[in-house]
């Protein structure tokens, strides 16, 4: 599975008409056939120093594979939401999946997970 996650930071002094405008693109620009889930939203409240909640919107999409991706990336809606787009600035990460929970991680008899925390391993 291929994740695309996108960050935008819009520009200032958007009117409301436009931020709709841009949330509409984004809308549209999730349903394309090759994504199998979408995911659009904005800031959570969440308040930690390792947090970057000043980006206005962010997606996530999935896709079964790579191919889906590129195939969304040069579909017609996405060339033109990229022309269009009201962001001054984007940060993107493209995932692939390597597995689903942790239970690939520990085999059977094994304690638990180990994390290492300022060098030391404890049990969790």
């Amino acid at each position: 599975m291929h994740t695309h996650t996108v960050f935008f930071w819009l520009r200032d002094n958007l009117s409301d008409a436009d931020d709709r405008a841009f949330q509409n693109g984004l809308d549209l620009l999730s349903r394309q056939p090759q994504i199998r889930d979408r995911r659009v939203g904005k800031p959570a409240t969440t308040k930690r120093p390792v947090v970057d909640s000043t980006y206005s919107y962010a997606i996530v999409l999935r896709f079964d594979d790579t191919n889906g991706h590129d195939a969304y990336q040069v579909s017609a809606e996405h060339q033109t939401f990229g022309e269009y787009a009201l962001h001054d600035l984007i940060n993107v990460g493209d995932t692939e999946l390597i597995f689903i929970g942790v239970e690939h991680l520990r085999a059977e008899g094994e304690p638990a997970l180990p994390t290492v925390i300022k060098g030391r391993t404890d049990e969790v």
